[in-house]
Parts: structure tokens; C-alpha cells; sequence
């Protein structure tokens, strides 16, 4: 008997929990604005490599054309929303920790070499994103202090 579908179920509801838990905030199914679409996108994203996209949809009473769009948005997301970032890292590393001490592996690597790839390239551009936002505020920083230094 397969029991992928509970433990991935269990698992998704698992992260869900604790990141509604860090982040102080009940992810609200039924709302449109700006905060739950990013805190929907940012765990769907995180989560996306563990379960299908039905099985996430259904995590927020959604269906997978919805979280396919969080999908395709998450670059834009890392590039111009730093508060989608946090979540987004936030995530990340609730579902690191979670599928490490649930023994839980990504489903393409159950699957296929090729969505492994996949997933890699995806990272690396969201690393690509990050370190760019990472030099711009390193340089507005920078521009602040030099600013503050004389004016004082």
C-alpha cells in the first residue's frame, strides 16, 4: 500500500502550521489581498518540490491553476517584494528542517533526474535575485552612512 499521499498531505498541513506559527498569522483562504496572496505564494513555493500542485492548492482551498501562478510569479516576487523574500525564506527553511526530521525527500527526486535539474535552476536564479537585492541594499547602505557622515 502507498501511503505518499497521507504523509504528503500531513506533511504540507505540518509546514503550514509552523509557518503560520513564526510568522504570527493565520493564511486566510477566503481573502484577496496582497498579504495572504504572499504568504499563499511564498509557502506554495517552498513546498512546491514536496507535493503536487493539487495536493497544495488544496492546502488553501484552492485549485492547482492557482498555486502554477505562484509558481510562475516567484521570480518577480524575489525580485521587487523583500517582504515576499522573508516569507519565502521563512518557508524555506521550515520545510528543510521539517522534511529532515520527517525523513521526507522532494517528490522529483522520487521521480525524475530531469525535474531535479528543473528545480536547480530555479534555486540558482532565486540565489542570482537575491544577491542583486543583497547589492542594492549593501549600496544604499553604504550611500546612508556616507550621506550621514557628512552631514554630522
Amino acid at each position: 500500500m502507498d501511503n505518499s499521499n497521507d504523509i504528503d498531505v500531513a506533511f504540507i498541513n505540518k509546514v503550514k502550521d509552523e509557518f503560520e506559527l513564526r510568522i504570527g498569522h493565520r493564511i486566510d483562504s477566503n481573502k484577496r489581498d496582497y498579504a495572504n496572496v504572499e504568504r499563499r505564494a511564498s509557502l506554495s513555493n517552498a513546498v512546491r518540490p514536496y507535493s503536487t500542485l493539487k495536493k497544495i492548492g488544496e492546502m488553501f482551498d484552492r485549485d492547482h491553476a492557482s498555486i502554477v501562478h505562484y509558481i510562475k510569479e516567484h521570480d518577480s516576487y524575489v525580485r521587487f517584494y523583500p517582504s515576499y523574500v522573508k516569507l519565502f525564506s521563512e518557508a524555506t527553511q521550515i520545510v528543510n528542517d521539517l522534511s529532515r526530521d520527517m525523513g521526507i525527500v522532494p517528490r522529483t527526486a522520487r521521480f525524475s533526474k530531469i525535474d531535479l535539474h528543473e528545480q536547480l535552476a530555479v534555486i540558482e536564479k532565486t540565489v542570482v535575485e537575491l544577491r542583486k537585492m543583497h547589492q542594492n541594499i549593501e549600496k544604499q547602505i553604504s550611500k546612508e552612512v556616507g550621506y550621514a557622515r557628512y552631514t554630522s
